[in-house]
């Protein structure tokens, strides 16, 4: 029973006369230390945003508590509040070594488990905390977005198919989530294209909820825009750059329109071909399609599809009279009035046309040229003294299947090393994690070289340490495949069953290198295993030494070819 002082101040704090109850808690304190009003004391702090000050109070009170478990539970509260999750779990946690069905203890310490997976700086601890939490009982949509791409982060590309996937059941009604289930299904061994379709139809239909189309019409068909989340370094720059400098040489009026606020400098080659530039991030969509109307486009070129800062919604209700999905995107958009995909004879065979919402635009040679930046190296004339095979993709593209097969041709070829250069493998955590997953294959740390990804520059210059570059799958490289070939460096790939499984391959069949490209895992072996004999390798890069005369270094001859098809309709 509390002593009438403390029921008063009590009552007051019931009442919402918060100043009032913590001048007679710390009356009673003053008077008599009493561990209960300590312990209100501190609960009113936390409540008043005051936690520092609440944990010294409480823990002053604990030792002298009878009933600890709410109290040991509420000082978990207050150390998460604080951003001390460590000590936030370890509270929680001897709450319910005590009594495993707490209540608070349980809500506390999975928000603790998820504030340390938030906090985490390298991605191993932030996939072992998400994990923690999800196991837990965390229910969250976005913490389980945010464990998936963990999980690609470190490489568990598949494992992470789960995790999206378990977001877009607990929000079937986010967008962003939708597209980034969609996005990590093209990391499953089993994906194909109409598969791959059904779910770009079903994410698209999220994004277009409740959408009317609006009327377009007295537009240029000269104008040209883009839209992209952000323009400059990257694959934009290496992809879409040349053709857009094609395309002004052409007479076609290039307007932009960027998802990101840039700097002055940041995109600055981007803005001296661009006749517009528009940054539309904060722009709502009725903005946003007035701002097209403006500049009267009359083609407007979506250049990401469902990748992150995407505008689907804007152009599911039309923005332009002829609307083509182009650039960073490897699959329908699912839209029905997304109008054309600029595909090729490999990405997007006649016999998948049925898996797009858009009528396939067909390009003769190739869906991408590429253009190296004015101050890249110059390629090695020779190939490097030893053996080394090279992947410069993102580790999310290094699935399981890909290790093992990448392992098979380390083994076939002894003193033979691989080189890896990738975001995260600046963290030695990751490092050790990426060798012992080839060491489960038999090939010793030793004969794995690891290089957080740094510049494009930088990263040009380490293919000259490379004598054959290895294509990971079913997820191709792209960028990555032509920065190889560009550094004339042979690249083996797989040909897989949707269209980001067919990239290289669509690459390589451009340049006339078929014999590059397999079919299954064994070929893929005994492709890279043939290519890095000193022989065979000097014959390949010598394919390689003209790039003018290859197809996807041509700019100018994909540009004509892009106006052609539009023109044709």
């Amino acid at each position: 029973m509390n002593p009438p002082a403390l029921r008063d101040a009590l009552a007051l704090h019931r009442a919402g006369r918060l100043s009032e109850a913590e001048a007679g808690y710390r009356a009673i304190i003053a008077a008599t230390a009493d561990a209960e009003a300590m312990q209100l004391l501190a609960s009113l702090l936390h409540q008043d945003g005051r936690s520092r000050e609440a944990l010294a109070w409480l823990d002053r009170a604990l030792p002298r508590l009878a009933r600890r478990d709410a109290a040991q539970s509420n000082r978990a509260a207050m150390l998460l509040a604080l951003e001390r999750f460590d000590e936030a779990v370890a509270s929680a946690e001897q709450v319910l070594a005590r009594n495993p069905h707490h209540a608070g203890a349980t809500v506390n310490r999975r928000l603790a488990l998820l504030g340390q997976a938030r906090a985490a700086g390298e991605l191993l601890a932030k996939a072992r905390h998400y994990a923690r939490y999800t196991a837990a009982g965390g229910d969250d949509p976005l913490a389980f977005l945010e464990f998936g791409n963990a999980l690609q982060n470190i490489g568990a590309a598949e494992k992470a198919v789960a995790a999206f996937e378990r977001a877009r059941e607990l929000d079937p009604h986010s967008p962003g989530i939708a597209s980034a289930a969609l996005i990590a299904a093209h990391f499953r061994a089993d994906a194909d294209a109409a598969a791959l379709a059904r779910r770009a139809r079903a994410a698209a239909s999220v994004h277009a909820r409740g959408v009317s189309a609006r009327g377009v019409r007295g537009r240029d068909a000269d104008c040209f825009g883009f839209y992209s989340p952000r323009f400059g370094a990257g694959p934009l720059a290496s992809l879409v750059l040349p053709v857009l400098r094609a395309l002004a040489r052409r007479g076609i009026r290039i307007a932009l329109f960027s998802g990101h606020a840039h700097g002055e400098t940041e995109a600055s080659a981007f803005r001296a071909l661009a006749a517009a530039w528009h940054e539309v991030g904060e722009l709502d969509d009725e903005r946003f399609a007035a701002c097209v109307a403006r500049e009267r486009v009359g083609v407007l070129f979506d250049l990401c599809g469902h990748a992150p800062g995407n505008r689907l919604r804007a152009f599911a209700a039309r923005l332009a009279p002829l609307q083509p999905s182009w650039g960073d995107w490897f699959c329908t958009t699912g839209l029905p009035n997304m109008d054309l995909f600029i595909g090729d004879a490999v990405t997007t065979p006649a016999s998948e046309e049925h898996c797009f919402s858009e009528r396939v635009l067909r390009l003769p040679r190739t869906r991408f040229v590429y253009a190296l930046a004015q101050d890249a190296p110059v390629a090695p004339a020779e190939p490097p003294a030893a053996v080394c095979f090279g992947s410069f993709n993102r580790l999310s593209k290094l699935g399981d299947d890909t290790v093992a097969c990448w392992a098979r041709i380390l083994a076939a070829v002894p003193r033979s090393t691989l080189l890896l250069r990738s975001d995260g493998l600046e963290q030695a955590s990751l490092r050790d994690h990426t060798a012992q997953r080839f060491a489960a294959h038999g090939i010793e740390p030793a004969r794995l070289g690891c290089d957080g990804f740094g510049s494009h520059a930088d990263t040009l210059r380490r293919y000259g340490a490379v004598s054959v570059a290895l294509d990971p799958f079913p997820f191709n490289g792209c960028v990555t495949t032509c920065d190889a070939l560009a550094m004339g460096v042979p690249v083996v790939a797989l040909r897989g069953a949707s269209l980001v499984a067919r990239q290289s391959a669509a690459l390589l069949h451009a340049i006339g290198c078929d014999d590059w490209v397999a079919t299954d895992v064994d070929g893929y072996v005994e492709r890279a295993c043939a290519l890095a004999s000193p022989q065979a390798n000097r014959a390949a890069r010598a394919r390689l030494g003209d790039r003018g005369r290859l197809a996807i270094f041509d700019a100018d001859g994909f540009a004509d070819e892009l106006l052609a098809a539009l023109r044709r309709g």
